[in-house]
């Protein structure tokens, strides 16, 4: 689409987007993944062409996607002008083209970290949005959000899982516009704690298969479980640290005799 870069003018360690102040945008409505959009002028020739994935497309309050006023050789189209848009060459309907306004700034608001999960609010307008997580010596190590579009004034959570359990964690977040309005960078600091631990098989629920996943795993050379450093398989039931035939013990007590429910390092 001609919109995204790589430049960091002002030095805050989040990429700007390229053409800050571009023609303008038109939000399309009523698309699914897998779509393919094309704009075309009035008379009829063509401008561009949107797949639809799951980065560009919001979900709120229906799914929609952002057209930046682009055409496909990346030379801005005119504003406040009426184009005809298909979906996967259906029938064909007419959107206007706004006006950039780079005041139109996204904002982050109610950033907090509870129970394994980030939660945050955009504000004031929808936005492309990244989240990138740096570890306690400003290491990189996630980019959990890269240019996904989202809605303002929707409550949005990440789930933080796949972070080792037990370290402090830095979530930088960055949202930019279309029309050119872009969000000040937001860190946000947190102590990552597991609570999904003993689901080894990762089915998103404790019961006897993770204990005969965790049998497999330790005496027949089955797959391994994970720990808080992986998105499934949460294999340490005791919260000692690691996983062996101690945890398919734990999990057989807690399902058949009432003890301790699984818990993490």
């Amino acid at each position: 689409m001609g919109h995204l870069g790589s430049r960091d003018k002002d030095g805050d360690g989040v990429c700007d987007a390229i053409d800050p102040n571009n023609g303008g945008w038109m939000s399309i409505p009523n698309v699914n993944l897998g779509d393919l959009i094309r704009i075309y002028t009035v008379p009829g020739d063509f401008v561009n062409l949107i797949g639809i994935t799951a980065d560009n497309m919001g979900t709120q309050p229906a799914n929609y996607v952002i057209w930046d006023g682009h055409n496909y050789d990346s030379q801005a189209c005119t504003t406040h002008t009426s184009y005809i848009v298909t979906v996967n060459k259906g029938e064909p309907f007419q959107r206007w083209l706004n006006g950039g306004d780079p005041s139109n700034t996204p904002v982050f608001t109610g950033i907090n970290y509870t129970n394994g999960n980030l939660s945050w609010n955009l504000d004031k307008s929808f936005a492309y949005v990244r989240c990138f997580i740096y570890d306690a010596s400003n290491n990189l190590i996630a980019r959990p959000i890269w240019d996904k579009l989202y809605a303002a004034h929707y409550p949005q959570s990440l789930d933080m899982d796949f972070l080792p359990s037990g370290q402090t964690y830095t979530a930088r977040f960055f949202g930019w516009c279309p029309d050119g309005g872009k969000s000040q960078t937001v860190n946000y600091s947190f102590t990552h704690q597991c609570v999904h631990c003993g689901d080894a098989d990762g089915s998103g629920t404790v019961d006897i298969s993770d204990a005969v996943y965790l049998i497999a795993y330790i005496f027949s050379g089955g797959p391994a479980p994970g720990d808080c450093g992986y998105p499934q398989g949460l294999g340490d039931a005791n919260g000692d640290g690691g996983f062996d035939i101690s945890d398919a013990v734990y999990l057989i007590g807690y399902i058949f005799s009432g003890g301790t429910a699984p818990h993490c390092p």
